[in-house]
């Protein structure tokens, strides 16, 4: 198990890395004395951590967590700190859509990333697209 997690740890880093690169600083951000962002750059998603999904849920959400504590301890991502907003979906679709609504309504994020399963995510994608 240990031998898979490495890769996948690998790759979670680089394509959040990539992603996060990609979209710069979104409109209205708040800006530092630098001109840099100001406060911690906020990743959202929705994680089955109960129901038929929740193994590889809580995998997923420990492999979040030790990247953001890896990324942070390098001195974040164009200098801010990562910090997840993550919410449980309970492998449910109807619910990981309204975590989604909430993730970008409310809370606000800069990044989402989509939940675990297509079942889950299609109607998540409906959101995020909007």
């Amino acid at each position: 198990m240990a031998i898979l997690a490495r890769p996948i740890l690998m790759m979670l880093s680089l394509l959040l890395t990539l992603s996060l690169v990609a979209c710069g600083t979104r409109t209205g951000a708040p800006v530092g004395a630098q001109g840099a962002p100001a406060g911690p750059l906020r990743i959202g998603a929705s994680i089955s951590l109960t129901g038929r999904y929740d193994r590889t849920g809580r995998e997923l959400k420990n492999g979040y967590d030790l990247w953001a504590e890896q990324t942070n301890a390098a001195g974040g991502i164009m200098g801010r700190q990562v910090e997840f907003v993550v919410y449980d979906d309970t492998s449910d679709p109807e619910t990981a859509r309204n975590l989604y609504e909430k993730l970008i309504s409310e809370d606000k994020v800069d990044l989402i990333i989509g939940p675990y399963s297509s079942p889950v995510t299609l109607p998540a994608t409906t959101v995020t697209e909007e």
